[in-house]
């Protein structure tokens, strides 16, 4: 079953009464470097990773969107970039002043990925996958190209040095802006 902005205790029941063997992590903050928010529900982290002590070992769970919808992995860095009727445009996170701030995690995680000799994007899932074998990330793509270099992401070892710098880079709370424009937050942690 898939829990869309669940949360734990809700996930917990659902584990139990559907013995789940996956978990579906569907918004951008909770397995992506771009929203690590506390108290939060499955969902974009080096987005946020909020998950019960222990939950994880009874489910793996999906980390959706790990690239912050392409954010971090440089797709773009203004709405101006994208087609006329993409929701991004539209998305707090990525309009006015909340997209400076985050255009500065972006840099973050650029900066360090080049130090490393890898592309953003493969940092980032780097970084799902470093936190536990129950993750799972799954980026979406259009182009073979960025699904190769999304793959390669499996060979990358993070040392504990790298992974201080990102949760540095990165810390819980990080991200400006809400996840949705205001009528889609009304669908989350229900």
């Amino acid at each position: 079953f898939g829990a869309w902005s669940s949360t734990p205790p809700g996930v917990r029941q659902g584990i139990f009464l559907k013995a789940a063997d996956l978990l579906e992590a569907r918004h951008d903050e909770v397995v992506s470097l771009l929203a690590r928010e506390t108290g939060c529900t499955f969902g974009f982290g080096m987005f946020q990773l909020h998950f019960v002590p222990g939950l994880l070992r009874q489910a793996a769970a999906l980390a959706y969107a790990p690239l912050g919808r392409g954010f971090l992995a440089g797709r773009f860095s203004s709405p101006d970039e994208l087609d006329e009727h993409d929701f991004r445009r539209r998305g707090p996170r990525f309009t006015g002043e909340n997209l400076k701030a985050n255009l500065q995690l972006a840099g973050k995680v650029r900066e360090i990925a080049a130090e490393k000799g890898l592309t953003p994007a493969q940092l980032a899932i780097a970084w799902v996958l470093a936190r536990g074998d129950d993750l799972v990330p799954i980026p979406g793509t259009k182009r073979r190209t960025y699904l190769e270099e999304n793959v390669a992401a499996v060979d990358v070892s993070l040392t504990d040095e790298d992974l201080a710098a990102l949760n540095e880079a990165a810390p819980v709370g990080i991200a400006a802006g809400e996840r949705y424009p205001e009528a889609g937050m009304k669908h989350v942690n229900l």
